[in-house]
C-alpha cells in the first residue's frame, strides 16, 4: 500500500510519454491511453476492487498456470507483429525510388578528400572571417541571444524586428554548442562533399537512374556559385546551395515527414535568400495544386522567422529582397554574360575573358538541349516544372539585380545572384544527366566529360583557396585587439570608436565588447537608408577627434559610453598627432588593427534593449517543433529495392523518408 503513490505517478508520467511517442509517430488518439489511466488512477474505488480480484488470482491460480506474460516475451510478440505490418506494406509498395548506394558513397569519399586538399587550409581555426563573413559569438548562449533580439551593436546601435537570419544561425549553432564557430568552419570545409550529398540526394525527386544522380551530385559540387560564394564568405548563399536540392527531394514527397523536411529546408533557403521567397512559395504551390494541398503549411516555419521582416518591410518592399548577414560588393553579371549564369564574369586559365563567355554559354545550351530532350523525349515533366521555377528565378534577378538593395561603407550594394542563378543550374544539371545516363554511351563517355567540363569552367573559382584568391581566412572570435577584449571582458558593455581615415575622407565607427559578430549585422542595419540614431554623434566625434581643437572629446566619449579609440592607420599617420593631443587619452600602443588608446575614467555604459521579443521566441518555437515532429521519420526504410529509370507522377507510396 505504501507504494501505491509511486507507482499512480510513475503510470501517469510513462503513459504520458508513451503518448507523445505515438504523437511522434502520427497515431491516431495518441494521449488515450494517458487519459484512461488518469481516469483508473482518480478511481480509487476501483483500484480497491482490482487489488482484490488480483489477490484471488495470485492465491488462487487456475490449474497452477501463469496468468502474466514476461517483458521479453512481449517484446518478441511485438517484434514480430511489427515484421509482419513492415512485409505487408513493402509488398504493396513497388515504387521506384533512388538509393543511396556504394557508388555514391566512393564519390562523397572523393568529394571529401577534393574538399580536404581545397579548403584545409582552414582546420584547425578557431573561427574563420573575410569578405562577407564575420566570426559567430564564442559561446552558445550569446548565440541564442540572437534568437528574437530587437537590439544589435552595427551601426553604432539599432532598434529594430527579429530577424531571422540572425534566429537561423543562432539555432544552428546548436549543432556545434562547445563552439559555434566550429560549425561555420566545418560547412566551408566540408561545402564539396556537402554539395555532392544535397545533389545526389536532391536528384531523386526527378529521377531514380543513380549514374544521373551521381552526374547531377559532380556537377552540384563544381558549380561556380558555390565556389564564388565559399571564396568570397558569402554564408548564406552556401546554405542556399546545399538546402536547394534537398527542399526539392523533400518537396516533390507527398507523406508528412516529407514535409516536414520541405517546410525546415524551405525556411533555410527563404531566411538565407530571401529573393528565392518567390521560388519557394511557387514550388509549395505547385505540390498543393498537383493532389496534395496540405503541402501549403510547409511555409509556415518560414513564416515563422520572417514575419516581423515582413511587416517591417511593407514601408519599402524591395529592401527585404536584400542579402542577409554581412553587405558585401557584388561583381553582378550585366547583358548577354548574364546568361552564363556565372555570379561573375566567367574566367578560365589562360583564356580571354570574351572567350570564356563564349565557352560558357555553350555549357548552358549545351545543358539546355539535353533538358528539352529529357522533358520532351524522356517524358519528365517535373524536370520541366523545375525550369518554370529557374525562369521565375531569373526574372526575379533580372527586377532586383540593378537595384541597390543595401549598403556597405557608404557604397550601395547589390543583390548575389549566385542562388537564384542555381536555381536553374539544378533543372539544367539534372535534365542532362537523364538524357546522358539514357544513352549508350552515357556511362563511359558523356558522363565523365560532363564532369569534366564542370570541373574545368569553374576551376578558378574552385581553386581560389588553394592559390590564395580566397577572401576567407582563419582568424581569432574577437575582431578587435587583444587588450580590448581583455578589458572588455572584466567591464562588458564598453564601445570601442574605430576611425579610418581615406582619401574621400573618414570612416567612423562603434563596436561593442570585443568586436561585431555574424548575428548583429540584422537586415535592419545593411538595408538602412540613412544614419542611425546614434550614427550622427559617433561621426562628430570622431572629426573633432582628428583636429586640434577645443572640443572636449573625453566627455563625448563617456557620455557614449566609449572606452577605446583605435585608429586604423600607421604610426606615421597625420591623425595620430592629433588624437594623442587630446587630453583624457592614455596611448596603449600599436595593435595588430591600428593604434589603440584608452580613454581616462570609468565613462558610462550606454542602455542597451537586449531582450528578445517573447512573442517572436514563442511562435517560431512552436512551429519549430510541430515541423521537426513532422520531419521525425516513424518507419523504418524499405529493405527491398526497387530500381526504374522512370519516376511516377502519382502519390501513391511515395517514400516517408524522401
Amino acid at each position: 500500500p505504501f507504494a501505491l503513490p509511486f507507482v499512480a505517478v510513475g503510470l501517469v508520467v510513462g503513459n504520458f510519454i508513451k503518448g507523445l511517442g505515438r504523437f511522434t509517430q502520427k497515431r491516431s488518439s495518441p494521449f488515450a491511453e494517458w487519459r484512461g489511466t488518469v481516469a483508473g488512477v482518480i478511481d480509487l474505488g476501483a483500484v480497491g476492487r482490482a487489488r482484490r480480484a488480483f489477490r484471488v488470482i495470485r492465491t488462487n491460480p487456475i490449474g497452477g498456470s501463469r496468468l502474466f506474460v514476461s517483458p521479453a516475451e512481449l517484446r518478441h510478440r511485438r517484434a514480430l507483429d511489427n515484421d509482419e505490418r513492415r512485409a505487408l506494406r513493402e509488398a504493396a509498395d513497388d515504387t521506384p525510388r533512388l538509393t543511396f548506394g556504394a557508388s555514391a558513397l566512393w564519390w562523397t569519399g572523393f568529394a571529401t578528400l577534393v574538399g580536404l586538399v581545397l579548403n584545409g587550409r582552414l582546420l584547425g581555426a578557431t573561427a574563420i572571417a573575410g569578405g562577407a563573413l564575420l566570426p559567430m559569438p564564442g559561446t552558445i548562449g550569446e548565440a541564442w541571444a540572437a534568437i528574437g533580439a530587437t537590439w544589435s551593436d552595427v551601426a553604432a546601435g539599432i532598434t529594430a524586428v527579429p530577424d531571422g537570419f540572425a534566429a537561423l544561425m543562432g539555432l544552428g549553432s546548436t549543432v556545434t554548442w562547445w563552439q559555434p564557430n566550429a560549425g561555420v568552419i566545418a560547412l566551408f570545409i566540408a561545402a564539396i562533399p556537402l554539395s555532392f550529398v544535397a545533389g545526389y540526394i536532391g536528384a531523386g525527386a526527378l529521377t531514380t537512374n543513380s549514374r544521373a544522380a551521381v552526374i547531377v551530385g559532380a556537377g552540384w559540387a563544381l558549380l561556380p556559385t558555390l565556389h564564388i560564394a565559399v571564396s568570397e564568405g558569402r554564408i548564406t548563399a552556401v546554405l542556399a546551395h546545399l538546402a536547394l536540392p534537398l527542399f526539392a527531394r523533400a518537396v516533390a514527397g507527398s507523406s508528412i515527414v516529407s514535409l516536414g523536411w520541405a517546410s525546415l529546408l524551405g525556411a533555410v533557403v527563404w531566411v538565407s535568400v530571401p529573393a528565392l521567397a518567390p521560388v519557394v512559395i511557387l514550388a509549395v504551390a505547385f505540390r498543393a495544386i498537383t493532389g496534395h494541398p496540405g503541402a501549403l503549411t510547409a511555409l509556415l516555419p518560414a513564416l515563422a522567422f520572417e514575419w516581423p521582416r515582413l511587416l517591417a518591410s511593407l514601408g519599402n518592399p524591395l529592401s527585404y529582397f536584400a542579402d542577409r548577414g554581412v553587405p558585401f560588393p557584388v561583381s553582378a553579371p550585366t547583358g548577354i554574360a548574364s546568361l552564363t549564369l556565372w555570379p561573375g564574369t566567367p574566367t578560365i586559365p589562360f583564356v580571354s575573358g570574351d572567350i570564356a563567355i563564349v565557352v560558357a554559354l555553350a555549357l548552358v545550351a549545351g545543358l539546355l538541349a539535353l533538358t528539352v530532350i529529357a522533358v520532351l523525349v524522356a517524358e519528365n515533366p517535373r524536370v520541366g516544372t523545375v525550369l518554370v521555377l529557374g525562369g521565375l528565378a531569373l526574372i526575379t534577378w533580372f527586377a532586383l539585380g540593378p537595384l541597390p538593395l543595401a549598403s556597405a561603407d557608404g557604397a550601395t550594394v547589390g543583390l548575389f545572384p549566385g542562388p537564384l542563378f542555381d536555381v536553374v543550374w539544378f533543372g539544367l544539371v539534372v535534365g542532362a544527366a537523364i538524357t546522358i545516363s539514357a544513352t549508350r554511351i552515357g556511362s563511359g563517355v558523356l558522363a565523365p566529360a560532363s564532369i569534366i567540363a564542370f570541373a574545368l569552367i569553374g576551376v578558378t573559382p574552385i581553386t581560389a583557396g588553394l592559390v590564395g584568391a580566397s577572401l576567407v581566412n582563419p582568424t581569432t572570435i574577437r575582431t578587435l585587439p587583444a587588450y580590448v577584449e581583455a578589458e572588455t571582458a572584466v567591464r562588458p558593455g564598453g564601445a570601442t570608436l574605430i576611425v579610418t581615415p581615406s582619401p574621400e575622407g573618414l570612416r567612423a565607427e562603434l563596436e561593442r565588447d570585443s568586436g561585431a559578430t555574424l548575428v548583429d549585422w540584422t537586415a535592419a542595419a545593411a538595408t538602412r537608408t540613412g544614419p542611425a540614431e546614434n550614427e550622427t554623434a559617433v561621426a562628430e566625434i570622431a572629426a573633432n577627434l582628428i583636429v586640434e581643437s577645443g572640443f572636449d572629446g573625453v566627455s563625448a566619449l563617456e557620455k557614449n559610453g566609449i572606452r577605446f579609440v583605435l585608429l586604423e592607420a600607421p604610426p606615421t599617420a597625420t591623425e595620430v598627432s592629433s588624437i594623442a593631443s587630446h587630453s583624457g587619452l592614455t596611448s596603449v600602443g600599436v595593435t595588430d588593427r591600428g593604434i589603440l588608446w584608452r580613454v581616462t575614467g570609468d565613462g558610462e555604459t550606454v542602455a542597451t534593449d537586449r531582450k528578445p521579443d517573447s512573442s517572436y521566441v514563442a511562435i517560431l518555437g512552436v512551429v519549430l517543433v510541430v515541423g521537426l515532429i513532422a520531419a521525425v521519420p516513424t518507419t523504418l526504410p524499405r529493405r527491398r529495392p526497387v530500381a526504374d529509370d522512370v519516376i511516377p507522377l502519382t502519390d501513391e507510396g511515395d517514400d516517408e523518408h524522401s
